[in-house]
């Protein structure tokens, strides 16, 4: 009896999780409306937008998404709650991570926020800073506002920052340093206590270059060189890299230096351009027969050889093109390549999924001229 009713308990513990749990919505187009739709492409909440301009989903899902509709632009969350109705402006900017809502009038910015106006949009630039306070700019001077739309330091200052005297970090109020030709005024304002998560910054990362030194190295790589030169009639070993390029009766391959092992036959037209690993292997770049394709080490086809082109655009996404078509090749996913049959292809906002994912988003244009959202999944978020 106690293990039955454990299992009712852990069946209807994860049967509420799963209806309580927040869903990416991604902007689907039907036709000529737009509504939101789930990564599968699983219609959520039916067409009734004439168009959705921009959208961005942050960490925990939260969503803006800037729509028209019947004339009408104005800001909406993913529970279709209306953020911001007014239609002054001429241009708005969301981020799913941030309540601030980014506002354009005549050239200039400003900020919105819970649902009034925060900073008018009089100046040239916009700065988050601490105390959720903003820096903002306006005829190359600074000035500084705060979490209440209070102008706290005038606009007529060379440089705005925190204090990290010691006395200062201490002091009960927040203290700013407004800096005009190395003379510095002191500012006060209240103390914000920030409830949610504050964003970590990385310490940056410090390249050494590790072994030995450039003239060994070059030693070493020459002593290797002579001995793939037995086999290959052309031998070109990158910096500090662990494979070499290598030529034979005119055809290009690698080899790794480690194993003196032939990672890639010599069968390629020209020399291969190493662009990064696929989960473990290294992947590259080549040319067969006048056509692009990719290929991992071992002699693993990544992508066939039938396109004219292939770029890198972004980490591990990389555009495919045929003709005047573009399709999408990924790296480290789990996901096939994605045929080139589109007109344009742009990168947008990834959707940040968990700490070791972002999720792929591209706005694409189709053969009829009509664009759309597509995921790095394939799916498409539109039907014609």
């Amino acid at each position: 009896m106690k293990k039955l009713t454990l299992l009712f308990l852990l069946v209807t513990t994860q049967i509420f999780a799963q209806k309580n749990k927040k869903e990416i919505l991604i902007p689907f187009r039907e036709k000529n409306l737009w509504g939101l739709s789930d990564t599968l492409g699983k219609i959520k909440v039916k067409p009734f937008a004439n168009e959705i301009v921009q959208f961005s989903v942050g960490k925990k899902y939260n969503a803006k998404y800037i729509i028209i509709k019947e004339g009408k632009t104005s800001v909406i969350d993913e529970n279709l709650n209306e953020l911001l109705s007014d239609n002054k402006y001429d241009a708005m900017q969301v981020s799913g991570d941030y309540d601030e809502i980014i506002v354009f009038k005549n050239g200039n910015m400003g900020l919105y926020k819970s649902k009034k106006e925060l900073i008018a949009p009089i100046y040239s630039k916009i700065k988050f800073t601490k105390n959720s306070s903003y820096i903002v700019e306006k005829n190359n001077a600074e000035g500084l506002i705060n979490s209440k739309g209070i102008l706290v330091i005038p606009v007529e200052y060379q440089d705005v920052f925190e204090s990290w005297v010691k006395d200062d970090l201490e002091n009960p109020q927040f203290v700013w340093v407004a800096e005009n030709r190395s003379v510095r005024t002191k500012f006060y304002d209240e103390k914000i206590k920030i409830n949610t998560e504050e964003k970590k910054l990385g310490s940056g990362e410090i390249y050494t270059q590790e072994g030995f030194g450039y003239t060994q190295q070059k030693k070493h790589d020459d002593s290797i060189k002579d001995i793939l030169l037995k086999k290959y009639d052309d031998v070109t070993i990158p910096l500090r890299k662990n494979y070499a390029y290598v030529i034979k009766k005119g055809m290009h391959g690698v080899v790794d230096l480690k194993s003196m092992r032939e990672i890639v036959k010599p069968i390629y037209d020209s020399q291969l351009e190493y662009v990064s690993e696929d989960k473990g292997s290294r992947a590259f770049i080549g040319v067969r027969n006048g056509k692009y394709g990719m290929i991992l080490e071992n002699n693993v086809i990544k992508a066939p050889f039938e396109y004219d082109s292939i770029k890198e655009d972004y980490g591990n996404f990389y555009i495919t093109i045929k003709g005047n078509k573009k399709g999408l090749l990924i790296l480290n996913s789990i996901y096939p390549i994605i045929p080139a049959k589109y007109l344009k292809i742009k990168r947008e906002e990834p959707i940040p999924v968990n700490d070791h994912w972002q999720f792929g988003i591209f706005r694409v244009e189709t053969e009829n001229g009509n664009f759309g959202y597509l995921g790095e999944n394939g799916v498409e978020y539109f039907r014609d």
